[in-house]
């Protein structure tokens, strides 16, 4: 069988750079033991499979790790849509659905500019919210930055679950959200591993583009 491999960087404008996803634009005929080998070969944080459907404006995608399937991840959606366009498998209006399996995620691409466009999705979700977490101190240890760093006035961190749990936290600036640096050893000895949070999702107003309102980091 000969397959067509892509690789996308996304969440950047620079080759090389954000998080590097490889795309299978047509991978028809492949079973999921077949894609969970290829995707631990490849070895990179996301590799997306795609299969037609009758209707040209809907796709189905299957995201896997180097360890496992998972149901959604932003930056793969971003990158499976790219690389359709790329591929000429998307409507001239830019409008997919990328099906998953627990339904469709709606995605509209910009013009691209050479090989790079811009694109959005949207999706409903249904978050569990949970307010109680780590006090400051606590989580500017787990982030190895100084406690001034963290938070304003208007916003606070909280524990939320759409599938995943995330502990979202807020920070001053964009300089605090590069230099964060995950401390293993105080997470352990916080109150942290009691909720459960798989991710650590920053974010804050400063950004590095004038067309965002926040600027995040996973």
């Amino acid at each position: 069988m000969d397959l067509t491999l892509y690789t996308a960087d996304v969440f950047t404008g620079q080759p090389f750079g954000g998080a590097q996803i490889a795309v299978f634009p047509r991978s028809d005929g492949l079973d999921a033991a077949t894609m969970q080998r290829i995707a631990a070969e490849l070895n990179l944080p996301g590799t997306v499979f795609v299969t037609a459907t009758a209707d040209p404006r809907q796709h189905r995608v299957r995201t896997f790790t180097p360890r496992e399937e998972i149901d959604f991840a932003g930056q793969a959606v971003l990158a499976a849509a790219h690389i359709l366009a790329i591929d000429g498998q998307a409507p001239s209006d830019g409008r997919l659905d990328l099906l998953h399996g627990f339904g469709p995620v709606q995605v509209r691409l910009g013009a691209a500019q050479g090989r790079t466009g811009f694109v959005q999705f949207s999706r409903t979700v249904f978050p569990v919210v949970d307010r109680f977490v780590p006090t400051a101190d606590e989580l500017a240890g787990i982030l190895s930055l100084e406690r001034r760093a963290l938070g304003e006035r208007d916003l606070q961190a909280l524990l939320v679950a759409c599938e995943r749990p995330y502990l979202i936290l807020p920070v001053r600036s964009l300089d605090a959200l590069t230099a964060a640096r995950f401390d293993a050893a105080a997470w352990a000895a916080s109150h942290a591993p009691s909720m459960l949070a798989q991710e650590l999702l920053l974010f804050c107003r400063q950004t590095e583009s004038p067309q965002a309102n926040f600027h995040a980091r996973l």
